[in-house]
């Protein structure tokens, strides 16, 4: 239980002697109050040497930056596409020249069909406020679902994803139904 307390709530490296002379080291990779992984070393000779516990400790600090960045790329990239969407849906473009070259520079397949729902929120007493309900239906659609660009405008939220009627003859129906299942009164 202190080793346990020592990894999750303090942060810090912790030793387990596993019996028979093998110890487990485990380091937490962390970024700020968040534990985003472990880096575990086995020694089956006993102690690890102080110089690898540092070099493990100093590479989990590095993951942690690596972690953060892609984390930061995958952000930016989403909210280009969630802009590039809410353009084309308002019509604000410049012609159907840009709009094939930028769908292209965000990696959409233009022979691919696309599905839309827009969803129009009526918040009332009950309901949570729009900020929190949109990051929650945008949070559950981008973990349930690939490749699914989610735009939040006014009281809408509009969600839009590849649509393939072969493997998806429902077409929106799953997740408007999976919607349905995890935010009750919502949709």
């Amino acid at each position: 239980n202190r080793q346990v307390k020592e990894l999750f709530q303090d942060r810090k490296p912790v030793e387990i002697v596993l019996g028979q002379g093998r110890i487990q080291y485990l380091v937490p990779i962390v970024a700020g109050e968040q534990i985003l992984g472990l880096l575990i070393a086995l020694s089956e000779q006993g102690n690890l040497k102080q110089l690898y516990r540092t070099a493990m400790e100093q590479g989990a600090t590095i993951t942690a930056l690596e972690m953060l960045k892609e984390r930061a790329v995958v952000e930016q990239t989403k909210r280009l596409k969630e802009n590039f969407i809410e353009h084309v849906l308002e019509g604000n473009f410049e012609s159907d020249d840009w709009v094939q070259h930028r769908a292209l520079q965000l990696g959409f397949d233009l022979e691919k069909c696309y599905q839309i729902i827009t969803l129009e929120i009526e918040p009332d007493a009950k309901c949570k406020c729009r900020p929190e309900l949109y990051q929650e239906i945008r949070e559950f659609c981008m973990n349930s679902f690939q490749n699914v660009v989610v735009v939040a405008k006014s009281s809408f939220i509009t969600l839009m994803f590849v649509y393939d009627p072969e493997k998806q003859p429902d077409g929106a129906r799953p997740l408007v139904d999976l919607l349905k299942e995890r935010l009750p009164g919502v949709v």
